[in-house]
Order: structure tokens, then sequence, then C-alpha cells
């Protein structure tokens, strides 16, 4: 009751504010500073003013009592800044560039003068941040448009900032930041929701969310940023739409792909066959000069790529086996696909054949930019991406279809109050809409300890939509600059099945298989259509504050409630047997008790000594982020509604195929409900840092940083109703197995990182950014990310390397353009030689990390674990005095066999968890461009890339079930099959662009 209260209070507070709704990350810029004399003396009353190259966008301000000022709000591009008072010389920088959620620290001297000067700054200004302990970085639009992407997709360019490492293909669903899951993650476009609603990321096969060509750039923030964001406990993404300049400018390109240029896989015996087209163009310019703009790009997608898959079957001998002994069996036996070689297990045959990847998208934007006046300014942006991918479901011969309608739209409205306020106001719009379907021959899923799986026919569709609001006002008030907001999401997700009953079947060893003897059936009926609602809350206060002009303290706390779901018809089939008696609540109870306590404080402190000039700034900082992970882990009363049931072969001796559809709903097996714990408290992390920047010139920064974070209530799933160890008692006999969700877990992660970023002009852009880390959990890496423990009764048992644990991670990237031809350094004249040799760039992208863990595990019998289960991962016993990896590593014997050996009955494996690494991974992606001036304002350019040029090797993780002896050990897939994203072998594409 008190917890109710006290949220209520805070969330009646936050609607008294004068200005409603939010603000996530700032999607626009600022320029703050402190104007001084040339005695070091604070000087008040100075005009500065800002002006937009690219739109003529006006904005101007005085400076405090102080000599402090700020401008804020400033869309990004680049401005010329003045600094006027009469008496003194006027400072004016040209051509200062601004990116998003950047704070530009200008803090001009002005000399004393007689008579009217200018002094123009020349020196280009450090990106250095003065003014937060923000771990994170820029992607500019340059980068985006002219480095190496193996498929267009920005999400790749994330790995370009500080913090970010990419786990798998290079893509949304398997890029983390600081040790976080991948549903820690938060998607903005243009400060606005644009996540995938049920989980934080978009679909992973789609990559046209957003389109590269009406991208201006995007931030990504790792860690410890400002009270004004958050609404997840991980990195937080926001992509800035292009915009509409004084100047039309467009472009048409092409970029095409095939397999006569490519290098086969390690794995393909000959070389799969691969289409791509990209196409597309954008326009934009004004409609009004200095007052109204518009922007339009289009981008088409088709892609064909064959895929060699690697399987295990059933041998032909062992096929006639099971013909005579367990005749049943014969529709799945005959959904096996024929082995194409054997292995040293007579019973298991080699499976390797040919699949195909197809893949379309559409993606369309438009934006519109108006100037009410220079204290007033519109912008609105809608964006669709329509996409069908058709791709292999496992090793087999099963498949999966996917259609996804992507729409994004935002409003934003920007005011200037006065030259010492400004309130911004923006309105959002974000729906991801997809359905899936897998296509098989069989309505059962079968699961072997020998075999690769064999999938069931399944299908869903999922609706999602969320409604967001949001509004800030920043103020200066002599050295402080105070910024608050609120936010306030809706959020829908809509979903139902398009399949029959789903079932699965697992077998504990091929003996079973061949007698037709299950280990356990899962049973769950066809779930009916249900729509999730829930509203978010968010708040925060934040003081700037510039004690000196060299010490600014960031301080800030910021409040997110985020909301109980429920069911908008009241359907929900509550869970949970800890706080209601009889498992069931009863009709209408909440999901669960909403948690109002989360207060996230933030800290950061800047200091730059006086004796550096500016060049040297050391941060440091502290914060506390909550996150809710993925909205698809709190449906388990939704799950409820199919009805479920887990059966094993202890409640029915003689469990077999075909498995009784009536046992689902019969009395005679219990059903197993899916739970959520009703006490759940809200995940979040805590956060410190300490950093080093130095401008070691002008155009080139070193940056050193350690990051510590300590996570607390992780997301995690465990099962309860085990039976006990010693006693063999169940704690609630009219129940089953029970799939438990709650907020137990604990995870922990510390880095050090390195960077170094260089532009040296308009010619040269590069960055390098190293991070050596280690990330520890006992099973939970954060938002919907985490492991069954082996023993239910010990998640800290579990203990160890996380998953996705990359202890090293390099990466970097340069754009280039040649110093030869008209205006450069060489050849700079007018003829032949300068037109053939001139206009051409250089760049790259080069990635190295780690091997990531590997969990060897074991398939047993219920009746050789000490509680019976079987659905949680079993791990073997170690044999002592043998090494894991054998003394000549090789990717058909990466894990050596004799180091493992099979527990003793009634014994848990005491083999640790994620003993083992895979294989490390690097690869270098390059490009030349060459650019062939037509006329003046019209260039075509001429693109060739080519990804993983030296063709390293990219494999994926060994098989490491210990039951497989068959493939135990060995590597059988490469890292990426998908053609595009890191991990592909060779690939060259090739581009026409024409850009005015």
């Amino acid at each position: 009751m008190r917890k109710q209260k006290t949220g209520n209070l805070f969330l009646l507070a936050v609607f008294l504010l004068p200005f409603v709704s939010a603000s996530g990350q700032s999607d626009s810029a600022s320029i703050s500073g402190t104007v001084l004399d040339a005695a070091g003396a604070m000087m008040p009353n100075v005009s500065i003013e800002a002006d937009s190259i690219e739109t003529g966008a006006h904005r101007s301000t005085l400076s405090g009592a102080s000599g402090v000022y700020s401008l804020s709000g400033l869309a990004v591009g680049h401005y010329r800044v003045m600094f006027r008072s009469p008496g003194f010389q006027t400072v004016t920088w040209d051509n200062v560039q601004l990116q998003v959620g950047q704070n530009l620290n200008l803090q001009p001297r002005l000399q004393l003068s007689s008579v009217t000067t200018n002094v123009d700054v020349k020196d280009a200004v450090a990106p250095l941040d003065y003014t937060s302990a923000t771990v994170g970085g820029v992607v500019s639009g340059e980068q985006v448009r002219q480095l190496p992407i193996n498929g267009r997709s920005w999400a790749s360019l994330m790995t370009q900032t500080p913090g970010a490492m990419d786990s798998g293909t290079d893509n949304q669903r398997s890029i983390r930041f600081v040790g976080h899951g991948l549903d820690d993650n938060n998607y903005r476009f243009d400060g606005l929701d644009a996540t995938g609603v049920q989980n934080q990321a978009q679909k992973g096969t789609f990559r046209l969310q957003f389109s590269t060509e009406g991208i201006a750039e995007f931030r990504a923030s790792a860690g410890v940023y400002t009270a004004d964001t958050g609404g997840t406990q991980g990195g937080q993404v926001d992509v800035i739409s292009r915009s509409g300049t004084n100047q039309f400018h467009g472009s048409l390109f092409e970029y095409l792909r095939n397999d006569v240029t490519d290098a086969r896989g390690p794995f393909d015996t000959s070389l799969p066959p691969f289409r791509l087209n990209q196409f597309g163009g954008s326009f934009g310019g004004p409609i009004r000069k200095n007052k109204d703009f518009f922007f339009a790009t289009y981008e088409g997608l088709r892609q064909r790529v064959g895929q060699t898959l690697i399987g295990f079957v059933p041998s032909t001998a062992f096929r006639q086996q099971v013909a005579l002994t367990s005749p049943a069996l014969n529709p799945i036996i005959a959904a096996f696909p024929t082995g194409t070689a054997s292995t040293t297990d007579p019973n298991v045959s080699r499976y390797v054949g040919p699949a195909r990847q197809v893949t379309n998208e559409d993606f369309g934007m438009f934006r519109y930019d108006h100037k009410f006046s220079d204290a007033n300014t519109l912008s609105v942006r809608y964006n669709i991406d329509n996409g069908l991918s058709d791709l292999p479901n496992g090793n087999l011969l099963d498949r999966t279809a996917t259609t996804l309608g992507a729409q994004n739209a935002a409003i934003v409205l920007d005011t200037v109050l006065s030259p010492q306020t400004v309130n911004e106001f923006k309105a959002g719009f974000n729906r991801p809409n997809f359905q899936t379907h897998n296509e098989s021959v069989l309505n059962v899923q079968i699961n072997t300890a020998q075999f690769s799986p064999l999938y069931n026919d399944t299908g869903k569709i999922q609706v999602a939509n969320t409604f967001d609001y949001l509004d800030s006002i920043t103020s200066i008030h002599g050295k402080h600059t105070i910024k608050a907001g609120v936010e306030i999401r809706r959020v829908q997700l809509n979903a139902t099945a398009t399949s029959s009953n789903d079932y699965e079947l697992t077998y504990a060893s091929t003996p079973d298989f061949l007698h037709n003897q299950l280990s356990q059936a899962s049973l769950v009926n066809t779930l009916p259509t249900t729509g999730l609602r829930r509203t978010e809350y968010f708040g925060y206060v934040q003081d700037e504050f510039r004690v000196t002009p060299t010490f600014t303290a960031n301080l800030g706390v910021r409040y997110e409630y985020f909301g109980v779901p429920y069911e908008v018809n009241g359907r929900g089939l509550v869970f949970d047997p800890l706080s209601c008696p009889g498992g069931y609540c009863p009709q209408g109870s909440a999901f669960y008790f909403p948690d109002y306590n989360n207060f996230s404080p933030r800290i950061g402190l800047a200091w730059s000594p006086e004796k550096f000039n500016n060049r040297l700034v050391v941060r440091a900082g502290y914060g506390i982020f909550y996150g809710d992970g993925q909205i698809g882990d709190l449906t388990a009363p939704l799950d409820n509604l199919a009805g479920r049931a887990l059966v094993t072969s202890t409640q029915v001796p003689g469990l077999s195929y075909p498995v009784d559809p009536a046992y689902a709903t019969s009395s005679f097996a219990p059903s197993s409900p899916r739970s959520l714990d009703r006490n759940r408290v809200t995940p979040y992390t805590e956060e410190w840092t300490v950093s080093m920047q130095e401008a070691l010139t002008p155009k080139t920064v070193l940056t050193a940083t350690f990051l510590g974070e300590s996570g607390a209530h992780q997301f995690t799933r465990t099962y309860l109703n085990t039976p006990d160890p010693v006693t063999g008692v169940i704690a609630y006999p009219q129940f089953g197995l029970i799939d438990y969700k709650t907020t137990s877990s604990n995870n922990n992660f510390n880095s050090l990182q390195l960077g170094l970023q260089r532009n040296l002009n308009s010619s040269l852009e590069a960055s390098v950014n190293y991070m050596w880390s280690h990330a520890i959990n006992d099973g939970s890496t954060g938002g919907g990310e985490t492991d069954y423990p082996q023993n239910v009764r010990c998640r800290a048992c579990d203990r160890a390397s996380s998953d996705f644990d990359i202890r090293n991670y390099l990466s970097s990237n340069l754009v280039y353009q040649l110093p030869f031809g008209q205006g450069r350094r060489f050849l700079s004249g007018h003829g032949f030689a300068s037109a053939l040799l001139g206009g051409w760039e250089w760049a790259n992208i080069f990635t190295a990390r780690s091997g990531l863990p590997v969990n060897v595990t074991i398939s047993r019998a219920a009746s050789a674990i000490p509680d019976g289960n079987t659905s949680s991962p079993q791990r073997p016993d170690v044999v002592a005095g043998q090494s894991i990896t054998p003394a000549a590593q090789t990717i058909n014997n990466f894990v050596n066999p004799a180091a493992f050996a099979t527990p003793a009955p009634g014994t848990f494996g005491n083999a640790g968890r994620n003993l083992l690494r895979g294989p490390d991974q690097w690869q270098l992606d390059t490009a030349l461009v060459k650019s062939i001036p037509l006329t003046e304002s019209l260039h075509l350019s001429f693109r060739a890339e080519a990804f993983n040029i030296f063709n390293h090797p990219q494999y994926g993780l060994p098989n490491a079930n210990f039951s497989n002896l068959a493939s135990f050990g060995q590597i059988n897939s490469e890292a990426n099959a998908t053609g595009i994203g890191t991990g592909t072998p060779r690939e060259f594409e090739f581009a026409l662009r024409l850009q005015f």
C-alpha cells in the first residue's frame, strides 16, 4: 500500500510540471560554455548567435551574470557561431559541426578593441565531452553512406562506437553494449520509440527498417548517460533522419552482387548461388528558402542466397531398425532427409544439402520541416518498411516464412520561449507488424540427442503499436542549465496463432528413439487472439552546473514506471503458487504487483585543467539504470490461455509417439502452466566510470575509459515443482513442471576501453575502438536472455562467464579521399592525369574479437538426474588430468571428448558452465570509390566493395552436446550463412551512384 501511495504522488508531481510528456535521449545538439575576457574574468551580457549553414535557421542568447551561456535544441548540422560585445572584438567560429546529442563547448576569450574588429577562429573544435561522463559515440552521415556495409544495414555501424560489440552477424539482434542483453537496448528514431515492441530489436532478417540514405547520423550511448536518457539498462541508440536544406540534393543508386566473384565458404562443396540488388534514390531541398524544406527517399532490396546445410540424421541401417522395431515412428523417420556421409556412429549419418534464402524489402521515408519563426520550428517524418523472408529453419528441410510491415512517424515542435528557455515537444507512432510461419511436414517437434531437430508446423501473427508523447524544457539560470521532462508511452501488442496445437517430443538417447520411449512431451493447445496493453511513464530533472569554467557537475534524477500489462478483455490467466493459494489467481488479478520505486540518480563530473588549454578532460560518473527487458517475457498469463502440459516418462511409464492429445486437458496429466513472479522487482544496473579524453591535436582525440557495472534483480527463468532430490516430494502435486519467470539473478561487467578518433579535414575521417572486458553472471545476460540452471535449487552454481563474454573486441573504420586531382595535393590541375587519378576515395572497416564461450551439455534420462528435470540443460563430469582442448586443435577436433564423462546416476555433472571458448574472428571490409564530375553539381560514382577481403575463415561454435559423440567437438557451420553482415566468406559488391 505504501509503495502505491508513493508512486501515485510522484506521478501527480510529474503531471503538475508546466510542460507535459517526455524526454528520451536527446536527438538534437547544443552549444554551451563560459565567455571570458583577456584576463580570464567572466563576461555577462555577451550576444551569442548561431546560424545554420544548411537551412539559415537562427538562434541567439546572452551570457548570464557568470558568463555562462547555452544554446540548446539545435538541429544537427553545420553552424556559424558569433560572440559579440560592445568594446570587444567579435569572435566567430565558421563551419562548426554539431552532432546528435552533442553539447559542444565553446569558451571564447574576447579582447578589448576600440574599433569593431572580427577574429575568425580557424582551428577545429576537438570533440571532447566537457559536461558529462557518458560512454558512447556518433556515427556521421558520411560514415553511414561511405563505409563498406555488407547489406547496407545502418545497425552494422553500431559496433563502431565505444562499448559496443558484435556477438553474431552484425545486426540489431546480435550487437550488445557493455555486457547487456539484446533486450536491454533502446532504439529511437528522431528521439521517439522505434523498438520491435515485443522485443527491443526488430526482426533480424530485415535490415531496411531505416535506409542509410535517409540517415543524417546516429548516436549510440553504451553507459553512464545523463538523466534525460533511459527506458532500458543497456545501449541507447538514436537515429536522426535527414532533412532538406536551402539547396536541392538528390541521388540515384544501385548495388549489385552475385556469386561470380565470391569465395566458397569452408563447408561449401560448390559455390552457392547469390543474387542481390539494392536500389533507390533520394531527393530533398527547399520549398521556400529559409522557411520550408522536404526530404524523401526510397530503397528496395531483392536477395537470393544459396546456403549449405549440415545436419545429422538417422543412418539407413538405423531407419530400417526403427521401421521393424517401432513402426509408429515411420512418419518421423520419413521427415528426416537421407544422409550423405557416414560418421563414427553407425546409427548417425551426416547430411549436407543445399538450401535457399529469399529476402525482399521496400523502404520509404518522407520528412517535412517548417520554420514559423526563429523561435518556432516544426518537423514531420514518416517511414515504412515492408519485407518478406523465406529462410531455412534449422539444418534440415524445415523453413520459416516471415512478413514484416514496420511503420514509424514523428512530429517535433521546438519553441524558444526566451533567450534562456527552450521547449521541445514530440509525438510519435511506432508499428512493427509481422507474421511468421514455420513450414514442416510434421505437426510435432522432435528433439533427440544424436539427430538434428525436426520442427513442427506452427505460425503466429503479431501487431504492435506504441504511441509516444514527450516534452522537455531547458532553461539557464546563472551557472545552472536546468533540463526537465516527462514521457508517456502507450503500448499495444496483439497476437494470435495461425496453426494447430504445438507439440514437442524429446528422446534422451538413440536406443530410446529406436524403441519409441519418450523422455518427455510438451503439449500446448492453440493460443487464442489476445491484446496486451500497458502505459509507461518516465520523468527527470537534470542540472548541468558549471562550477567553474573548467569544472562541470551534471546532476540529475530520473524516475521510470513501466506499468503493469493487462489483457484488453480481462482474459489473462494468472498463475503464481507463491502468491495465490492453489496456484491460479482469481479472475481479473493483476499480472504482477507494480514497482513504484524506480528512482535513478545520475552524476557526471568533468574537469578540464586550465593549464592544458581545454585539450584534456578528466571525467567520472555514476548512475542507476532501470529496464523492464522485453514485453514478451511478461505474457505468462496469456500463454496459460492455451492450456499447457508437460508429461514425463516418470509420470507416464511407456510414454511414446503418438502422444495422446487428451493428456493436455485430462486430469491424468497435470497441467504445466507458465508462472510470472507477482512480486518481481524491476531489473536495474549500477554503473560507474572514470575516463580521460585528450586532444592530441585539434583533430585527434584519445580516450581511455574504465567502466564497471553490477546488475541486480535481473530477469531470469527457472522451473518450479521438480521433485526434491532427497525426499522425492513435489511441492504442488496437482501440477506438472512449472516454467517460472522472475527477477532474481545478478551479473557484473568490467571493462577497459581505448579509443582514437581522428578527423584531419574533410578528406579523412577515422576511428579505432578497443575494449577488454569480462562479463560474469549466473545465467542471466539481461533483458530477455537467460539460461535455465542445471540445478534449479542452486542458481549460484551456474555462476560463470556470460554466454556473450567477449574478452577482446577491436573495431576501426576509415574514410579517406585520396590526395590526387583537382583541389588536392597532387596533380591538382585540370589535365587528363588529374581527371584520371583524381576523385578516388578509400574506405574500410576492420573488426576482430576473441571467441564466445561454449557450454558443454549432455542428454540424460529423468531417472538419472537428482530432481528428474530433463528440461534444464545438464552438464557432464570433467575428467581429472585431461585437457579440455586437444593438443592439435582443428575444426574437426575442437574439444577433447576424453575430458568429459557421464555423471553417476543420481548426481549432477560437475563441469562448470561455459568452460570453453569458440574460435576467434577477424575480417577487413574495404571499398574503393571513383567519382566522376559530369557537371559542377552532378557526379557519377562507381563503387567496388570487398567484404572479408582476405577470406579469413569465420567459423561457428562447435557442437557441445557430449551425448552426440558422432559430432561432439566438431565445427560444422560458418559464423554467418545469410550472405550479409560479418562472418561471411569473401564477397564483392559493385555500385553506381548518381548524385547532385
